[in-house]
């Protein structure tokens, strides 16, 4: 399962008496949603932010790293390169740890930079904020589409995530344990009255307090004497600091870990004591990421293959048209909206002698009256095409993204309304109508021809 608050109170507080006021030597992100931090004495500490396994702890794992680092990899070594690892705290009962980082800014003067691990499933996230406490960016960023509670972007000032609205399960009183039991719904069961009611404990902990008081996970009714008295005991081991890492094996397989001996699965779950909660997580996660390693590979390849696969496709639907073209500026609007421009076509010259294009448009030539002759013929005569975007046979203006520009005839407003065939080798008229100076080297160059020919 995720880490939940409390457990995560047990890692920070293992790993913190470790790596507080060490340096740090190297910056990795092995994948996309994992970075590790290299800190003098050989130590790695893990920054997860995975959708399903958020988690912070030092590894002995060696991961493999991308030949290119990616983005925020390069940003984190230009900010916290060589820094000092100055604290390591967690928020009171929620999945947010924040590591202070001193380290040397732009200026060259000693900063102190805070890299926060926000650990919650499906919305885990590690954001570096400067001193300032202004966000310099971050693995995920949450706009205002995706958000509009909190927004995570560079430039924005930091802000916790919003805190549910329950209890404080380390510091109710009796009392106050026996009011909210007292106004539980009838029937409701135990575990997720314990769940509704207090933040940071988790389906486990619910059912396994449960199971202790009444030697099942699903009662709905019990004592309020006993019920408190588990509860007490296990108020006072977390806020005394005594965890125990523990891994739940089934059939000798990892299924779960927790930071005490868990009794609610009976004899079908052994629990394995470790001396830390790093090598644990270690352990239990090793198998994990490999999995999902393949898996991701699996839908790499998947993806590749499929694009494979819609290209070729492509790829046969086009060797089945005649020719490719762009609709006429005016014939679009005038005559039908498919209606092409015939000066400019690239044709599938196989495929036209399969189909007899041209064989057929002659023939309409020869034996009717067409007011476009060439156009209106290949039209007709056409099995199948290929409409290209305006800009392969832009015929009015010249854009940034013009590929072609056909000059054709085209209608002027001034001094009155007319049409004019202007050619692109009539220089003077080019310069004057269009104000066109592009093409002036293929202009000048026509001219040199036409002048030593003539």
């Amino acid at each position: 399962m995720p880490l939940d608050a409390i457990c995560m109170q047990a890692v920070v507080r293992e790993t913190a008496a470790q790596i507080e006021n060490t340096r740090i030597e190297k910056i990795q992100q092995p994948a996309r949603d994992q970075v590790i931090l290299l800190l003098r004495g050989g130590r790695r500490l893990l920054l997860n932010a995975g959708a399903s396994q958020p988690r912070l702890h030092l590894t002995w794992q060696l991961r493999d790293n991308p030949a290119q680092p990616p983005m925020f990899c390069m940003l984190l070594r230009k900010h916290l390169a060589g820094g000092r690892l100055l604290r390591l705290e967690q928020e009171p009962l929620e999945r947010v740890v924040t590591l202070t980082i001193r380290a040397v800014d732009e200026l060259g003067e000693q900063s102190d930079y805070r890299l926060i691990l926000e650990a919650m499933p499906r919305h885990a996230n590690l954001i570096l904020v400067d001193r300032e406490g202004r966000i310099v960016d971050c693995l995920r960023r949450v706009d205002f589409e995706m958000s509009q509670q909190r927004q995570v972007l560079p430039g924005l000032y930091y802000r916790l995530p919003p805190r549910q609205d329950k209890c404080d399960p380390l510091t109710t009183e009796e009392d106050a344990f026996r009011r909210l039991l007292a106004r539980r719904p009838e029937d409701s069961p135990l575990d997720r009255w314990l769940m509704d009611t207090f933040t940071a404990i988790p389906p486990l902990l619910a059912r396994e307090l449960v199971c202790r008081t009444c030697g099942e996970t699903d009662a709905r009714s019990t004592d309020p004497d006993t019920l408190w008295q588990t509860f007490h005991t296990w108020q006072q081991q977390v806020q005394e600091g005594r965890f125990l890492p523990q891994l739940l094996e089934r059939e000798g397989r990892p299924a779960d870990f927790y930071y005490f001996p868990v009794t609610q699965y009976g004899p079908s779950v052994t629990c394995r004591t470790y001396d830390t909660f790093a090598q644990l997580l270690d352990d239990f996660y090793q198998g994990r990421e490999q999995a999902d390693r393949v898996r991701q590979k699996g839908q790499d390849l998947m993806k590749a293959a499929t694009a494979a696969r819609d290209r070729v496709r492509r790829k046969l639907a086009l060797q089945e048209k005649e020719y490719a073209a762009a609709r006429d500026h005016y014939g679009k609007y005038l005559i039908n909206p498919g209606y092409i421009n015939a000066g400019v076509l690239l044709f599938n010259m196989k495929r036209c002698r399969e189909t007899g294009i041209f064989e057929k448009s002659r023939e309409l030539l020869r034996t009717k009256k067409l007011m476009f002759a060439d156009q209106s013929a290949l039209i007709r005569s056409t099995t199948s095409r290929r409409l290209l975007p305006q800009r392969f046979n832009d015929q009015k203006f010249l854009h940034g993204h013009t590929v072609i520009r056909h000059f054709s005839k085209r209608l002027f407003y001034t001094p009155y309304p007319h049409t004019e065939n202007i050619k692109q080798w009539q220089v003077e008229k080019v310069h004057k109508k269009f104000g066109y100076t592009c093409f002036d080297d293929i202009l000048n160059e026509y001219l040199s021809i036409k002048e030593n020919l003539q």
